[in-house]
């Protein structure tokens, strides 16, 4: 940086670009649900969500089982 030339100024880390068009933010598309989600994001978060529900489920039941047999509770 030789004779006084400054280096230009570089955003912080972190910060989001702001975009050109207004059109392009998530706050204005309407395809989003009051989640901000998309419909298909929306419906692979819920088939994750039956998944580890079906999973704890099934943990609990086979628990419950284990300890009937270990010590009935009536």
């Amino acid at each position: 940086m030789a004779g006084g030339a400054t280096r230009p100024a570089t955003p912080p880390q972190g910060l989001r670009r702001q975009l050109s068009d207004p059109e392009d933010s998530m706050a204005d598309r309407s395809d989003l649900s009051f989640t901000g989600l998309t419909d298909q994001q929306a419906q692979e978060l819920h088939s994750v969500y039956m998944s580890g529900l079906w999973l704890f489920t099934t943990i609990a039941v086979v628990a419950h089982i284990a300890v009937w047999f270990w010590r009935p509770w009536f």
